[in-house]
């Protein structure tokens, strides 16, 4: 059976919560974490999925926005400024770390490695970030956490998915950062 398949708790950080689409809450309308916030929510599942933590999406958001890092209604998630600055902000209340940033896929050894080893990943895919929490050898497939899900990415919220799916179109991972716990 497959190692690190996150925990069984239910908790899926998703962009289209209705508590986050109808807060009223200036600071998270300027955010636009419902629309763009899948680099935000993605680091969130990771993190939750890695050791049990609760991050606050909206401080961290705040926070990412306040060094360049997240910018709504531009491009999102700026992944290099997030990830070189995101351990040293949260990584000791939320109990994580950035063990690397890297271009790369699914196939990736070191990867594969990280996720049976214990550890979490946020990957990019075409204009997306979603968090691998687990990966079984034996079938291919990773345990993927999806913020937002499309009809255009066809992923559930939380489910099992072939690494060829991550291998091909709008689920082809392109880069991954791997966090791990502290």
């Amino acid at each position: 059976m497959a190692v690190n398949s996150a925990s069984n708790d239910p908790l899926v950080y998703d962009q289209w919560d209705k508590r986050i689409r109808a807060n009223d809450d200036d600071a998270l309308r300027n955010l636009c974490l419902a629309s763009d916030g899948c680099g935000i929510f993605s680091l969130c599942n990771a993190v939750h999925a890695l050791n049990g933590s609760l991050p606050d999406a909206v401080r961290i958001g705040e926070w990412a926005m306040c060094i360049g890092a997240y910018q709504p209604g531009e491009k999102g998630t700026y992944r290099k400024a997030l990830y070189d600055n995101v351990e040293r902000e949260f990584g000791e209340e939320l109990g994580f770390r950035v063990a690397g940033q890297f271009w790369g896929t699914v196939a990736d050894d070191r990867l594969t490695c990280h996720l049976l080893l214990g550890g979490t990943a946020v990957c990019h895919v075409p204009d997306h970030f979603l968090a691998l929490v687990g990966y079984d050898p034996q079938a291919g497939s990773f345990h993927v956490l999806e913020s937002k899900v499309s009809l255009r990415r066809c992923l559930k919220r939380d489910g099992w998915v072939a690494a060829e799916r991550l291998s091909s179109g709008y689920t082809c991972v392109d880069w991954y950062v791997l966090l791990e716990k502290r």
